[in-house]
């Protein structure tokens, strides 16, 4: 069975390292660069297990996606984590705001080993 990780971040250099990465570990990849994008392509595709998407993007952050699918069951099965370069106190506040869409949180530099991880489990 195909299982598509969806990737959405605005910065080429790192949506291309994320895809890489997963593309290498089996994955089928569809890389995107803002969340708008992200959120019409979640219903175009019916095998994606995983969101691993940056939070500060054009047309839609990655929490405002996450906000939007979270509680649709359409969507229940998909595994989801938000990317941020966000650090001191607002990684707690940004942490739990992600926890309620359903999502864990991230900080960049990521540790994509550990998303693998956590998509394995």
């Amino acid at each position: 069975m195909k299982k598509t990780i969806i990737v959405a971040d605005d910065e080429e250099a790192q949506r291309e390292l994320v895809a890489e990465y997963f593309e290498r570990h089996g994955f089928t990849v569809v890389a995107l660069a803002n969340g708008a994008a992200l959120r019409d392509a979640l219903d175009l595709y019916d095998d994606v297990v995983a969101i691993v998407t940056d939070n500060n993007m054009p047309l839609r952050t990655g929490l405002q996606v996450l906000r939007e699918i979270h509680g649709d069951p359409r969507y229940a099965h998909i595994k989801r984590f938000l990317v941020s370069g966000v650090q001191g106190m607002t990684v707690g506040v940004l942490g739990a705001w992600a926890e309620d869409a359903g999502a864990r949180l991230f900080t960049k530099p990521v540790d994509l080993a550990q998303i693998l991880k956590v998509l394995r489990s």
